[in-house]
């Protein structure tokens, strides 16, 4: 997901801001030595870096490696003298990106697996709409509209290759190019313009429209899922008809 720069800089500030604030209790409480320090540090850059990514996990790292150094680490202040402390420290460091890593890329995942299980969700209950029995026409009125409420879109339509008459769903967004969908039918091709997918609809391997779908985030599988789905629902009205 792509992060805004005004965002992003808040994250950042916010990052370097928990871990001032942690070393800045650790400074104040007794007994506290640089092993402890560096263990609550390393949770802090896990939390950072699975709750807002990498770079935020970067920073929040950074800015512990340099408080560690002045404020716990001999010489006080900035330096440091003992080569077992640059190896502590180098070990944080490396610790810290590594977590913050491993973090993001968990995070990442249980994203998309969020996804992809609400995207099954959403084309089953658009396939069991479509279930019922009717005609041609009725299936294509019935398919658009669902399509817009369940997968939450701005707008669908449906081109009839036989008809040449464009299907659209009801909605107050701007309507979908009728041009457009008559030329995937023919090229018989999808195509993805910005938030505008378009794909063709065949019945046993021969182009019978195309469908239009408008709203942000429509992947290629999902598109392809939806287009399947309707096909099987087409089939089954023409066949109905027959």
């Amino acid at each position: 997901m792509r992060v805004s720069i005004p965002l992003r800089f808040l994250r950042l500030s916010l990052s370097i801001g928990l871990v001032v604030a942690i070393v800045t209790i650790c400074v104040f409480l007794p007994h506290v030595d640089a092993t402890a320090v560096m263990l609550v540090l390393l949770l802090a850059v896990l939390i950072v870096a699975s709750r807002w990514g990498l770079w935020e996990g970067m920073a929040a790292a950074g800015a512990g490696a340099l408080l560690l150094d002045y404020f716990f680490l001999p010489p006080p202040g900035w330096g440091i003298e003992a080569p077992e402390h640059w190896v502590a420290l180098a070990t944080f460091i490396g610790i810290a990106l590594v977590t913050g890593k491993l973090a993001e890329r968990a995070s990442a995942q249980t994203i998309k697996e969020m996804e992809r299980r609400m995207e099954s969700e959403r084309l089953y209950t658009f396939a069991r709409e479509l279930a019922g029995e009717g005609s041609f026409e009725v299936i294509v009125a019935k398919a658009v509209d669902s399509l817009v409420r369940v997968f939450e879109l701005q707008a669908a339509a449906f081109y009839d290759a036989n008809t040449g008459e464009v299907i659209h769903s009801w909605s107050l967004q701007p309507a979908i190019p009728e041009d457009k969908l008559r030329d995937v039918a023919g090229e018989n091709a999808s195509r993805t313009d910005q938030d505008l997918s378009l794909t063709p609809i065949l019945i046993e391997g021969r182009p019978v429209g195309s469908l239009g779908l408008r709203g942000a985030g429509i992947s290629q599988r999902l598109l392809d899922a939806v287009a399947e789905r309707l096909e099987i629902g087409l089939a089954k009205a023409r066949a109905w008809n027959n």
